[in-house]
């Protein structure tokens, strides 16, 4: 009669015990578990992009309404600091590689009235392929950088930020635009 609970002992055990290491397992393994989205890197990033943007907002009260006629010498005058335009999530994808934003280039130097339409709907910046770019089309946006590769982080004209799923096409050029000044 001992023998037999101990026996039933011992199993009950050693099936915990597998169910334990399965569990374990499972855990060290499963993408989830290994690879958790950076939700204080997105948090930073929609940050920047804020900064970034009420950069521009600030270059546009100093100029007229105008849009800068460069992307890349806009930190020197409104920022104090050039990491605003480098994305602090790791891309998993390149390790390595440096992340930053890109500027819609088909705002350079431009003015939009302060009733347009399509503002909150007209990209302002966004996840680039590289730090410190022109947006000239989805190709030069990198949509594939946060949540695991679902979604990309941008700011628009109407001052908002938000993370897009990767999926969803952004027109860049809204139209309708006031003809270029030369700078």
């Amino acid at each position: 009669m001992i023998g037999d609970n101990t026996m039933q002992s011992f199993l009950r055990i050693f099936a915990g015990v597998l169910v334990g290491f399965g569990i374990f397992l499972l855990l060290i393994t499963h993408d989830w578990h290994c690879n958790p989205p950076d939700f204080a890197g997105m948090e930073t990033c929609l940050n920047n992009q804020r900064s970034l943007a009420l950069s521009i907002t600030m270059y546009q009260q100093d100029h007229d309404g105008r849009f800068p006629t460069k992307w890349n010498g806009l930190a020197a005058f409104y920022q104090a600091s050039r990491k605003v335009y480098i994305c602090p999530t790791e891309d998993r994808e390149h390790r390595g590689k440096v992340n930053g934003y890109g500027f819609n280039a088909f705002l350079l130097g431009r003015t939009i009235p302060d009733n347009y339409p399509n503002a909150d709907k007209t990209l302002l910046t966004a996840d680039a392929v590289r730090p410190d770019i022109l947006l000239y089309s989805m190709d030069d946006i990198n949509r594939t950088h946060h949540a695991k590769g679902m979604e990309f982080i941008a700011s628009f004209l109407d001052g908002h930020v938000e993370a897009i799923k990767s999926d969803t096409i952004i027109e860049l050029d809204p139209g309708k635009l006031s003809p270029r000044r030369s700078p």
